[in-house]
């Protein structure tokens, strides 16, 4: 009787021990409450996950490479975010799910005040092909456009872009919509302003990563994103953070010119519709 008590004992601490199990999942930086981290936490907080998790941040501002340094060794950090490359593929394993929706794929060009109708009368590609841009030159944005057939204007400074568009140097500076109204707010000393007529895509991708060998926590923030998009989280995380920008750009009702984007890996989830947004519809 004894052993039969002592086993029971010993089983129902297992079991409840395993029910309350919670992992820690830490993320790089100080503790921050934006939208990538409150949908890391909100895919994390379903009951049908393997563990329970609790999401804090290290405490420590670093540099990405750094950080991603440091999760795929296992000194700390447990997941990254950051755009989708076929060289961080081959390091980290990635959770194939755009964060973003694609939203950091579209641009607005930044153009010269003194030329404001510069696109008005572009209507086809090819027309708009024959525009120049700027761009940093080690940026992959860059490489997209030129395997794109576009002539590109590089310099090796960011800052500088600004002030060789403000000379007419180059027809313009296309930026994310994301950011394009802090550019024209940080530099309004210059003769800048925001194209009103169109929109540039390519589709891009952002992703969480964690370590290789982490397929647990993978697979955990895999089935926590697919439940946030079938009920509803995810959406209105991320038009409680884009959801003015989403709405102004589809007021413009602007001419869109598409790109394609071979830098992205291929089994970018590209054919799945309901992951991005259609910022032209």
């Amino acid at each position: 009787m004894l052993d039969k008590a002592l086993i029971f004992i010993v089983f129902t601490l297992l079991f409840f021990t395993q029910k309350s199990f919670s992992a820690e999942v830490v993320y790089p930086g100080k503790e921050r409450n934006d939208y990538i981290i409150k949908l890391l936490k909100q895919a994390l907080s379903y009951e049908d996950l393997h563990n329970k998790y609790h999401v804090k941040a290290h405490g420590l501002d670093m540099p990405k490479g750094r950080a991603f340094n440091m999760m795929s060794k296992g000194e700390g950090i447990d997941v990254m975010f950051g755009s989708a490359t076929v060289e961080r593929e081959m390091h980290y394993l990635p959770i194939q799910f755009p964060l973003m929706r694609g939203l950091n794929g579209w641009r607005i060009p930044l153009i010269n005040s003194q030329q404001k109708t510069i696109f008005k009368s572009i209507s086809t590609l090819a027309d708009y092909k024959t525009l120049k841009p700027g761009q940093r030159g080690s940026w992959t944005d860059t490489k997209v456009l030129e395997f794109n057939g576009i002539n590109v204007v590089k310099s090796s400074n960011y800052e500088g872009l600004y002030n060789m568009l403000h000379q007419r140097r180059f027809d313009y500076f296309p930026r994310s919509v994301l950011k394009i109204k802090q550019d024209l707010i940080d530099n309004h000393q210059l003769d800048l302003m925001i194209d009103p007529y169109v929109l540039i895509h390519y589709p891009t991708a952002y992703y969480f990563y964690v370590r290789k060998d982490n397929k647990l926590l993978a697979n955990d923030i895999t089935k926590g994103l697919e439940n946030a998009l079938k009920d509803g989280e995810l959406n209105a995380l991320f038009m409680e953070s884009y959801g003015d920008v989403v709405n102004e750009i589809k007021a413009d009702k602007r001419r869109v010119f598409s790109l394609n984007n071979p830098f992205l890996p291929e089994n970018t989830p590209l054919s799945r519709k309901e992951l991005w947004i259609d910022l032209a519809k």
